[in-house]
This record gives C-alpha cells, structure tokens and sequence, in this order.
C-alpha cells in the first residue's frame, strides 16, 4: 500500500472524535451556565485566542502521542471531575450532573484514544506518521472553537474585571 492509498483510507479513530466533540459540549455547558465575561472586548478578544492556541496545542499534543501534554491532560480531566462531582454534590442541578457525566465520559473517550493502537503508533512514530498528522487537523479546529469558548466564558469565581487576560480551558 504506498503513502497515497494509506492517507486515502486513514481515519483517526471515533474514540478521538468522541473526546474533541465532549470538549466542545462541556465548554458550551460552562458558557451556558456562567455567561460570557464581562471584561472589555479587546482583552476577551485576546484570551480567546490565547485559549485557542494553548488548547489547539495540548490537543496537537494528544493525538500525536506526546506523552507529556497527554498526561497534563489526564491530570486536567481527574481535577475537572472531581470538581464536577463536588459541584454534583453540593448543589444538584441538572446541568450539574450533566457537566459531571460529560466528564466521566470526557475520561474515559481519551482512556479509549490513548489505549489504541493509532495512540500507540503515533508514539511510536513520534507524532510524525504522515498518513495521520493530515487528518488531524478537522479535530484541531474543534479544540480551537473549544479553546475560543473558553477565553468568551466568565471567570467561574464571578471575578471578571475590565481588563482581564484569562486562558479558558
């Protein structure tokens, strides 16, 4: 099979897709729950792009196989959860329990991902299989609308100032 035919019938794997599009779906649920921030245009302006990038990073990172950005974001995930059980607990809403469910399902979507055998030829390859890193980039613009989201949404604390430079993730 040459590099042409490979890259013709390479699909990433529904695990990384399920985990991108979770991501999307809890940011949406953040910014439905706590609403754009209240800062001025010019510095929301820059922390969406700042978001973007840093999530399109960490995410470039995890579908090629970096094994550090794949761990900061398990460690991200496990705090997340927590976080949502907490919230779940203390204050059962429904959209509580739904940030908690997208979560656990968040976890266990990249468990999926990094136990499979693309995951694992990505390492393997050190994130420069060809026939891969060309369809990576339909994700990469789900992280960068994740990431943008991110920057859009209020501080969780209600701490939104005038002039405020926040990464959202």
């Amino acid at each position: 099979m040459t590099s042409i035919e490979a890259s013709a019938t390479y699909r990433l794997p529904p695990s990384a897709w399920a985990f991108g599009w979770l991501c999307l779906a809890a940011q949406v649920l953040a910014l439905l729950d706590r609403g754009h921030s209240s800062a001025d245009a010019p510095w929301v302006l820059v922390s969406m792009l700042l978001s973007a990038l840093v999530v399109a990073w960490f995410a470039r990172g995890v579908l090629t196989g970096a094994r550090g950005r794949t761990a900061v974001v398990y460690v991200l995930l496990a705090i997340g959860l927590l976080l949502h059980a907490f919230d779940a607990i203390a204050s059962p809403s429904a959209l509580d329990w739904l940030g908690l469910l997208i979560a656990l399902v968040q976890l266990g979507a990249l468990m999926t991902y990094t136990a499979s055998d693309d995951y694992q030829a990505m390492r393997r390859a050190g994130g420069a299989r060809p026939e891969a890193v060309e369809h990576i980039g339909a994700l990469l613009v789900v992280a960068v609308l994740t990431g943008a989201l991110g920057g859009l949404t209020a501080d969780p604390n209600g701490n939104d100032s005038p002039i405020q430079l926040r990464v959202g993730l």
